[in-house]
Order: structure tokens, then sequence, then C-alpha cells
């Protein structure tokens, strides 16, 4: 998705000049501007915040699982500014912004006697960078403008996975 802005520019200066037949006047010349994308970096990972899973008292094999009832969910994310639209990043990235998807997980640990833990969990995520610049469309010719606007997107990568004793 492209974004238009719209301008219409009008020779006031020029003057109506009668050649025979026909009348030379002013004209109208209609200014498009357009965003567009380019470039996309991953600059970075960052970490969510952690999460609890499923906790026992050992001896026991203690397993993390789809099937279990921990919140697996996550979002990816944009921030900053995006006039070419959330749909045009999405797509240029290959991912949906804004949707909570539920990701899988598989994780065990071993319990040793007399012993309470905790699986915790987070989310790993990617952090891409979205250059972007504002580009003037003229009668099919377009020019860069040097307006530039910046995003950044958080991308679901993987869980990160430990534990802790409790009481």
């Amino acid at each position: 998705m492209l974004v238009f802005s719209f301008a219409t520019i009008t020779n006031a200066h020029a003057e109506s000049v009668n050649s025979g037949n026909s009348t030379i006047g002013p004209r109208a010349v209609t200014i498009h501007y357009k965003w567009k994308i380019i470039s996309k970096k991953r600059t970075g990972t960052g970490n969510g915040g952690w999460r609890n899973g499923p906790s026992g008292r050992g001896p026991a094999k203690l397993t993390l699982s789809n099937s279990n009832s921990a919140n697996r969910t996550f979002t990816n994310t944009i921030s900053g500014k995006y006039p070419v639209g959330k749909g045009e990043i999405s797509s240029s990235l290959g991912v949906s912004i804004g949707k909570t998807v539920t990701h899988g997980t598989s994780y065990s640990i071993n319990i040793p006697k007399k012993t309470k833990r905790q699986i915790i969990f987070r989310s790993v995520y990617r952090i891409y960078t979205i250059k972007q610049e504002k580009y003037e469309v003229i009668g099919g010719y377009s020019e860069p403008t040097h307006v530039y606007e910046t995003a950044k997107v958080h991308v679901f990568d993987h869980w990160y996975y430990s534990w802790k004793t409790i009481k």
C-alpha cells in the first residue's frame, strides 16, 4: 500500500496569449507524494518479561509443552512513524503486525527430591528498523524529497527457558 498526498500548483504568472485559433494560458500541474520503504535492517534482539510455567515437587520430571495452560502468545508490534502503512511494512517483512499469535513450546527439567521448582520462560524477538522516504511524483516521474520517517518492528523469534526454586 502506498500513501499518496495531492497538491495542485497553478502557474499564476502565465498570461493568456492569443495565437491565432488557440489560447495558451495558465496550466495546472498535479503533484503526488508517495512514501517508499528504502531500507529495512535487523538492528537488534530484545526480550519480553518472564512468564510462569508449570511447577512441581521432586523427584519428578516437569515439562512445559503446548498442552500446558501457560500463556504462549506474542504480538508483533510496530512503533515510530510509518506513513507507508502498517500493512506495507508487514508485507515487506513477511509477518503479521498487531495480531496475537500462540507459539509452540517444549521444555523439560528434572526436579530433585524434596525440591519444588517452576519453569519460567520469556519471548526473544528480532528488532527491525524500517526507513521510509517521501517521493514527489510529477507527470510520471518521481524524485526523492529527502524527507524520512523511521519505524521499529518487534518480531517473535523464539522462547528462552529457565527455572526457579519456589517454596
